[in-house]
């Protein structure tokens, strides 16, 4: 008995000390993944949060154009139109289009017009006054500083619907970034925004992410605003869910693991090897295996048929691995992919086009911009124009027929189709094509839609040497597209030339 109990306190201290020596060496490794994990989230996070704001600044940008490329505005800044602000200027525009102001300026900058949701600020209007006097063309909206917080604004020069010749004047819009756009957000994108500052900023990272202790972590977004050297700040709050996980399981899994071994350390030591030590011992390889290889399609091989705590624990952790493994396919699904029509968003553009850059660098790049998608969106109720898209992506799979072809959902109402390029005379069928088949109408709950399209295609490398530069150059290309009178295509063109087959 004696001889016995000895061998069974030796085994047991050498499983204690062992499972201490495993707890030691391995928990730093664990809760360190944890809080990569956190931060891998967050910047998901961050990066889904710049990416809505830079949507919302290119969503007004084209509202801005649309306004300002219209007969009526035109007329109605030359003074023939007296009847124009009472007509369309009505509050249910500004509620309709999410604006809280509009200003109208003529051809020497000085204001002719401005109304808004309420009484415009003085403040405003003299901020207003001089970004219209500085007016450099933006990519984007951008963001300014004002007494009643951050708003988005855009100028652009007014023409007349053909887009031919000279602007007779400037239309404004602005929009705050107010309680109603952060609900709007948070609700979107299932995030919670702590905090909005201005910062003085001379070199800055886009996001940063701060861990404040164990249990929350934030995040922030950094947007440039007018003022220079000044930035919005944008600031998210998180639980630190992954590294909280990661010491709760790895408490309890150890906590097991000692009250197994004190159990069975009283039991006949020669069972030890076959009931306990050896399937413990798998087990941890096994996780250990599955978590160098970071595979999530790794399950652990059940060591018994017997249904014991330790299959149970095998069990458990490969629904564990099973569920963690779908939610990242899901994650990853809507990250590449747009949520309304199923098509790749820019993101996934991007990628496919670095893989296929690998072999070949010379592409098209359709740049598509349905015209009249704002009316029917707006009078018909933004379901109808929902169904519109989803009807749009499905003509456009079904009818291009190019070998690796990419159809993506670039955001709104613009779609981009990336092509392996082929002659310029295919190039221009096929911008024929596109122009026929988004023309022909639309049955949608009843209602008969007509919409067209414009479109802007660029070349590379003859336009261009990096993807940014096609997406930039197709973009000029469609809005020329725009003002040549819309439903056609048209080629980036450089200065004082003409594209070349």
């Amino acid at each position: 008995m004696k001889l016995k109990v000895q061998t069974i306190f030796i085994i047991g201290t050498s499983m204690v000390l062992f499972l201490a020596f495993l707890m030691v060496t391995t928990r730093p490794l664990l809760i360190k993944d944890g809080k990569h994990l956190d931060e891998i989230r967050m910047e998901q996070k961050l990066t889904r949060l710049e990416n809505y704001l830079h949507l919302e600044g290119e969503r007004l940008q084209r509202l801005t154009l649309d306004w300002a490329i219209w007969d009526d505005t035109y007329d109605f800044i030359a003074g023939k139109k007296p009847m124009y602000i009472e007509s369309n200027l009505q509050m249910d525009t500004f509620e309709n289009n999410e604006i809280d102001y509009m200003f109208f300026y003529d051809r020497g900058d000085d204001l002719l017009f401005g109304k808004g949701t309420e009484v415009i600020p003085a403040q405003l209007k003299k901020v207003v006054q001089n970004l219209v006097v500085t007016f450099v063309e933006q990519d984007s909206a951008f963001i300014i500083n004002t007494t009643k917080g951050l708003a988005y604004v855009d100028i652009k020069d007014t023409y007349p619907s053909s887009g031919k010749g000279q602007p007779n004047g400037k239309l404004v819009m602005v929009r705050y970034i107010d309680e109603a756009f952060l609900n709007t957000l948070e609700n979107a994108l299932s995030l919670e925004i702590k905090d909005i500052s201005i910062v003085e900023r001379i070199a800055f990272p886009s996001h940063e992410i701060q861990l404040l202790n164990d249990q929350e972590m934030d995040g922030s977004v950094f947007i440039p605003v007018t003022t220079e050297n000044e930035f919005a700040q944008f600031v998210l709050v998180d639980d630190r869910d992954y590294f909280l996980q990661k010491s709760k399981s790895l408490n309890d899994l150890f906590i097991i693991f000692l009250l197994m071994i004190l159990f069975l350390v009283a039991l006949i030591y020669i069972l030890m090897d076959r009931l306990i030590v050896s399937r413990v011992t798998n087990l941890s390889i096994q996780l250990k295996d599955i978590n160098k290889s970071k595979d999530g399609s790794h399950r652990l091989m059940h060591s018994r048929k017997n249904k014991d705590e330790i299959f149970l624990l095998e069990r458990t952790t490969n629904e564990l691995l099973e569920s963690l493994e779908q939610s990242h396919k899901e994650i990853k699904r809507l990250a590449y992919h747009d949520y309304l029509t199923g098509l790749p968003n820019r993101f996934k553009l991007k990628m496919d086009f670095d893989e296929m850059s690998k072999t070949d660098n010379s592409f098209a790049l359709f740049f598509l911009d349905l015209d009249g998608f704002k009316y029917i969106n707006d009078g018909y109720g933004h379901s109808v124009g929902d169904m519109l898209l989803q009807e749009v992506a499905s003509r456009l799979t079904t009818s291009i027929i190019h070998e690796n072809a990419i159809i993506s959902r670039f955001g709104g109402d613009e779609f981009v189709i990336l092509v392996q390029q082929v002659s310029y005379l295919e190039l221009e069928k096929l911008g024929d094509l596109l122009n026929e088949v988004i023309s022909e109408p639309y049955e949608i709950n009843g209602i008969i839609a007509r919409i067209t399209t414009s479109i802007g295609i660029s070349r590379m490398p003859e336009d261009s040497e990096t993807f940014d530069q096609l997406i930039q150059h197709a973009d000029q290309a469609m809005y020329d597209s725009k003002r040549n009178g819309k439903n056609q295509f048209a080629f980036y063109m450089k200065h004082n030339e003409s594209p070349s087959e």
